[in-house]
């Protein structure tokens, strides 16, 4: 007995696609040799076999005459003519074939800068721009178990984006919606060969599981940072997304302040970020909600990265955000920064606060100031007591205070950030002004992750309170944040909670993983939430990870296929006698996700079955020249934006 699974959809439609294409070929091969013939033989009129023709030209080899006048009474006039130019034609066309996949052959083994292209084009996942595969990819019915086409238009489309518009963009008017281009209404998305380039509505955030080096930055991220409407934040670990981006946010009309943030040093730009953690803590409670992101950033792989302890320190990281919000406090009321010279021989601002954290006898400093200010002598005297605590307790307390201000001893993050607090940026003004901002650090740099984890956490917090402060309780445009390696570069702790209604206030977070292991490494049993929050989630091929291609493939769910069972032996033929029946498979097995081509995504969106896409590397978008020019300006150094962040239109 033999038991296999019944021919699949696709063998069956390419057996037919085969067919068809044989026969049509077939009448085009007739049809030239009828009019070759009427050529040769001075037939007064163009041959052209109709269907009222056919019995006329099969009877005729046969001896029958054909009526006078007719069609194949020309082709049949002058003997052997008809069937001379039948076999010249066919044997034309054959090697017209050949010879064309012989050129093509050759043109691609030179390496043409075409097919550089259009290598460099698959290797990254460009759109297949073939008319004939992409009509028959559209005439083609859905795979089993994928969306269909009709349900991906009703809510990824432009249509769908135009509609949704009315919510997300109060601010425009329905000519204005109609007229707009895509991305000022939707999220660009990749390409469906049955619906083309897809586009989410602004009420979608997105997240992506891809590992390193598959694309996903420039066929991804790179978009949704060119096409966002309003402020975006960046966060990378590479200067891809600025060199990529940057120049385009920056000829926007409108367009707000283009500012950098880099701690790896690697690029000229010549707008920096002023920023100072220092901005705003001379008021207490901004003082310990800065306190609280840095100790909190600092702390994310201690709490469920796999350490021991984690419930203890936790415990101990609530004292010690009160020490880094007194130390905070104390710094901001004597405020000199490092191009001050450190007035007073006590050095700035950054580094009494690296000081304090290290040392609690000069950390008594801070206890003075504070004790000298009748507003905050209470404090004083509660950090007095932190710093008087027993070794055992003060030296869990003060591992969470050095954990968090330790970058404060990074000559690069002074660099940055050791300017006056009163200098430092007004964030609502820059999301308002539809700012850009691109923060770019190593992977796991253990300095950089608090720093650029605080400037995140209180940019996504400022954006979703001033949305509270906007017609309709949602930002217009919307601001989004592009959160690249989101685990080793900028882990923010309450993200999950954050993405959980912050589409609905027009805040839009993208983020980017490479694996699942690393979310549940920062977040634990909460890196669902974040998944669950993301209602666009995709999924690149290239994983390794056993557990995640298993839930992968579980979520992805399951389809209905038919197998065959039919006797190997016996009286019966094997097409007599067999059976069928009906069972439930992956419709992506674990496999089947691990060899996903490269370009190739999976897209899970709110309730509809899966959707595989094809990604369009950046420079081929329609501006994809512009966008090499761009790179290769940045690279230059000579860079037409002022230290303002803003075009400079006399370069």
């Amino acid at each position: 007995m033999n038991t296999a699974p019944a021919a699949s959809w696709r063998e069956d439609y390419a057996h037919l696609f085969i067919t068809v294409v044989l026969g049509v070929c077939s009448v085009v091969c007739v049809e030239v040799a009828a009019l070759a013939t009427g050529v040769v033989s001075g037939a007064p009129r163009w041959l052209l076999i109709g269907t009222g023709d056919v019995l006329d030209v099969v009877a005729a080899p046969l001896g029958i005459p054909a009526p006078a006048g007719s069609t194949t009474a020309y082709l049949f006039a002058v003997p052997g003519l008809f069937r001379n130019c039948l076999l010249t034609t066919a044997v034309a066309l054959t090697t017209g074939v050949a010879a064309a996949g012989w050129a093509v052959t050759r043109r691609r083994a030179r390496g043409t800068r075409s097919t550089v292209r259009h290598r460099r084009q698959r290797r990254w996942g460009g759109p297949v721009t073939d008319p004939i595969r992409t009509a028959a990819a559209r005439l083609t019915p859905t795979p089993p178990g994928h969306a269909a086409a009709a349900q991906i238009r009703a809510e990824l489309s432009v249509t769908a984006c135009r509609e949704s518009a009315t919510r997300t963009r109060p601010s425009m008017t329905a000519a204005q919606i109609r007229a707009a281009a895509p991305g000022e209404v939707g999220i660009p998305l990749p390409i469906c060969a049955a619906c083309g380039q897809l586009w989410a509505p602004f009420t979608n955030p997105t997240g992506v599981i891809a590992t390193t080096q598959t694309g996903k930055t420039r066929c991804w991220l790179c978009g949704i940072c060119i096409d966002a409407p309003g402020a975006l934040l960046c966060s990378t670990t590479k200067p891809d997304l600025l060199e990529l981006s940057a120049l385009s946010r920056a000829r926007r009309p409108g367009a707000g302040p283009v500012w950098v943030f880099d701690l790896t040093g690697t690029t000229t730009w010549p707008a920096t970020l002023p920023w100072s953690p220092l901005h705003g803590c001379r008021d207490q409670q901004q003082a310990w909600a800065t306190a609280k992101r840095l100790v909190e950033a600092a702390a994310t792989t201690i709490e469920t990265g796999g350490g021991r302890g984690a419930g203890n320190d936790r415990v101990f990281r609530q004292r010690a955000i009160g020490v880094v919000g007194a130390y905070l406090l104390a710094a901001a009321h004597t405020t000199t920064t490092a191009a001050d010279g450190g007035g007073g021989g006590g050095g700035s601002a950054l580094s009494r606060i690296a000081d304090w954290a290290t040392d609690r006898t000069t950390a008594h400093e801070a206890v003075n100031i504070l004790t000298s200010h009748s507003d905050y002598a209470h404090l004083g005297a509660a950090l007095h007591a932190e710093l008087s605590m027993v070794a055992e307790t003060a030296d869990a307390v003060w591992m969470s205070v050095r954990r968090a201000l330790e970058p404060f001893s990074d000559p690069r993050v002074r660099r940055l950030c050791d300017i006056d607090p009163d200098t430092s940026y007004d964030l609502e003004a820059f999301i308002t002004a539809g700012g850009a901002l691109y923060l770019i650090a190593e992977d796991n740099d253990a300095a950089a992750i608090p720093i650029l984890t605080t400037i995140v956490d209180e940019w996504i917090t400022t954006a979703r309170r001033l949305a509270l402060t906007q017609p309709g309780r949602r930002l217009d445009p919307p601001a989004t944040i592009v959160l690249d390696e989101l685990p080793s570069a900028t882990p923010v702790p309450d993200l999950p909670t954050m993405q959980a209604d912050s589409a609905g206030r027009g805040v839009l977070i993208h983020w980017a993983a490479q694996s699942l292991s690393q979310l549940d490494a920062v977040y634990g049993t909460r890196a669902r939430d974040l998944i669950e929050n993301s209602t666009v989630f995709a999924v690149w091929g290239g994983i390794k990870d056993n557990d995640t291609l298993t839930w992968l493939s579980k979520i992805i769910g399951d389809r209905t296929t038919h197998r065959d069972t039919h006797p190997t032996g016996g009286l019966l033929p094997p097409t007599h006698g067999g059976s069928r029946t009906t069972e439930r498979v992956p419709i992506y097995p674990p496999a089947a996700i691990r060899t996903l081509p490269r370009g190739e995504v999976l897209i899970l969106y709110r309730h509809l079955p899966v959707i595989r896409a094809t990604t369009t590397d950046a420079y081929h978008r329609p501006d994809g020249d512009q966008l090499r020019a761009d790179v290769a300006t940045i690279a230059s150094g000579n860079i037409p934006i002022t230290d303002t962040g803003y075009l400079n239109h006399q370069q």
